[in-house]
């Protein structure tokens, strides 16, 4: 019994230090000019990482069906954040304090299905977690072409979707060794960009390993926010200034 016990532990410190030496040691990218026009975001919390795409970039065949689930309504700086992750934590886990373990067990034994959660969000609710990604437009093409890659066919819109935010049935399980954070690192890769040399099972493997190349972020945001604050504030701002332009589209059409 002693032995088991201290055998896990070894493994768990193990892990700890093979993915803190994974992002400290990175896998160098390619030398990239960023192209012109607004940039794809990446999003980091404590525990999670996204994209953001500009709106207009997302509508393009590039990105497969997200198209399809952007209202025609929307400002024109509004961005679609995307990750992948276990579908039952995305859905019940809106904070780390209300994490369970069975969630996590569960979770990282890939019993759920996951998903690819899609939120609209407003440009300037980007800043707290937000960091412009450097990518030429073949950049660009591979984080597209990794998001519509994730999506399981046929197309599946997954409950607990509502505007502004949905989740589509996603290829692969989630666990130990392929993370939400993995699902981003991935992207990393195939777009060019440093990325931890083997595990990334944290955020702080996707960001650390991209420190040389990101752009410096707004040191005025609140970082006491999370991810899923963001998102929700993002979501509301959206709405809003939707509601607001509809209304006053409205109007003007009243009084002519």
């Amino acid at each position: 019994m002693v032995w088991g016990i201290c055998a896990v532990l070894l493994s768990g410190a193990g892990f700890l230090v093979l993915a803190h030496v994974s992002a400290v040691f990175p896998v160098a990218g390619r030398a990239q000019v960023p192209a012109p026009g607004p940039a794809i975001y990446l999003c980091a919390g404590m525990a999670h990482t996204d994209f953001a795409v500009p709106l207009a970039l997302a509508r393009a065949d590039a990105f497969g069906p997200i198209a399809a689930h952007a209202p025609a309504n929307l400002p024109e700086d509004t961005y679609v954040m995307m990750g992948w992750g276990d579908y039952r934590f995305f859905t019940e886990v809106p904070t780390l304090s209300e994490l369970r373990p069975q969630i996590a067990v569960a979770a990282l034994a890939g019993r759920h299905e996951t998903a690819l959660r899609v939120q609209l969000i407003a440009e300037t609710s980007l800043r707290a977690y937000c960091r412009a990604l450097p990518l030429d437009r073949d950049g660009q093409a591979a984080i597209a072409a990794h998001i519509r890659g994730t999506i399981a066919v046929p197309q599946t819109v997954l409950p607990e979707s509502e505007f502004g935010r949905i989740y589509l049935r996603a290829n692969r399980r989630y666990g130990v060794f392929h993370t939400c954070n993995d699902w981003t690192k991935n992207a990393l890769r195939k777009a060019g960009l440093p990325v931890a040399r083997f595990n990334a099972p944290f955020a702080y493997s996707v960001t650390r390993p991209l420190q040389s190349v990101l752009q410096d972020r707004d040191e005025t945001a609140d970082g006491a926010r999370t991810l899923s604050d963001l998102a929700a504030g993002g979501v509301a701002d959206v709405t809003a200034r939707g509601d607001r332009d509809e209304g006053a589209a409205q109007t003007a059409k009243n009084a002519e």
